[in-house]
This record gives structure tokens, sequence and C-alpha cells, in this order.
């Protein structure tokens, strides 16, 4: 009995002179910032490719409309009318305004073939929103070509760029039902 006692006593001394130890909460000042900083990190990626896996192609297939698609383009106030041309050149973020397609919107024949041709310094690309062409990765100096032999309108879109509204429309043909804009501008050809 003596043994017990003084080994109860042993433990009784050993717990008041150690800080008292939660179960359920055992960290220190460094261990709980590393774990807000990882459920911060975790939340920011989250938050970022949630919104761009579902809303960016929800918006792209809203925009049917020439002017809905290009509402956020700095440079477009009309379609630019280049039927006629065999070949045509559009501009691929020129110095005047680097996020940009110039012309923004342009109606074409069919049988056209058209040029996109960088012109400034940043590093940009030509995709098409429906998947029809597409000029690769993006790249500082560079020209595409693609010949437009189907009517339709097609939608395309710079990928770094996009979300400054670095966006262009082609009308192939004479598909006026889906177009809002009514007002043409008379282009020249290409260079």
């Amino acid at each position: 009995m003596a043994e017990t006692e003084t080994n109860r006593n042993q433990k009784l001394a050993s717990s008041r002179s150690q800080p008292e130890k939660s179960c359920y909460f055992a960290t220190d000042r460094r261990n709980f910032l590393r774990a807000v900083g990882g459920l911060t990190t975790l939340g920011l990626l989250a938050g970022c490719i949630g919104g761009m896996s579902e809303n960016a192609n929800a918006d792209d297939k809203s925009a049917s409309s020439v002017d809905g698609w290009l509402a956020e383009s700095d440079n477009y106030d009309s379609i630019t009318d280049m039927t006629g041309e065999a070949a045509v050149t559009i501009e691929v973020g020129p110095e005047s305004n680097e996020h940009v397609f110039a012309p923004a919107a342009v109606r074409i024949d069919p049988e056209t073939t058209v040029t996109w041709k960088w012109i400034g310094s940043g590093y940009h690309n030509v995709v098409d929103r429906d998947g029809q062409f597409e000029s690769g990765e993006p790249e500082e100096t560079a020209t595409f070509e693609h010949e437009f032999k189907t009517t339709g309108m097609y939608f395309y879109y710079c990928t770094p760029h996009k979300s400054v509204g670095m966006k262009g429309v082609l009308i192939v043909g004479n598909d006026s039902d889906s177009t809002s804009s009514n007002s043409t501008e008379t282009g020249t050809g290409s260079e």
C-alpha cells in the first residue's frame, strides 16, 4: 500500500510541474500558421479551378451574338466589311492596344484566307471557341493563316488575354441573322 501511495504522489507532483496539454489541440504557433496557410492556399486554388471549368464555358456559349461576345473588347464598335477580298489580315496585339484583335469583327466571303499577324510585343495566340482552328501555344512574334470555306460565325480569342476582352469574330458569308450590330464599316484587304 505504501508503494501505491508513493506512485500516486509522484504522478500528482509531475502533473503539477508540466503545463496542461489538451488532447484536442496539441499545437504550437508555427504548426497553427502552417495549417492556416495551407487551408488558405487550398481554398484559393479550388476557387480558381472551379471558376475556370464551370463558368468559362457557360459565359462563352451565352455570347452568341457579335455584340455579346465582344462586349468586353476595347476596340469593337462595328463589323468591318471585307467581303470581296481574297485575303484579309487581322492584327494581333497592335501597339495601340496590346490586348485586342484589329479589327475585332470582320465580315468576309467564303473561300477567304485570313492571316493573323502579331504586331505588338506580348505573347498571344488565336483559338476558335468551338475548336475549328487554333494557332497553337502563345508566341511573341508569329503569323497564322486559316481559309474559311463554310459560312457561319466564328468566335475566337487569345488564351492568355481572354479575360481582359481579347476576342474577335469572323462572319463568313451573309449570316446577318446572328449578328446584333446592323452597322458595318468598309475595310481594306490584306497588306
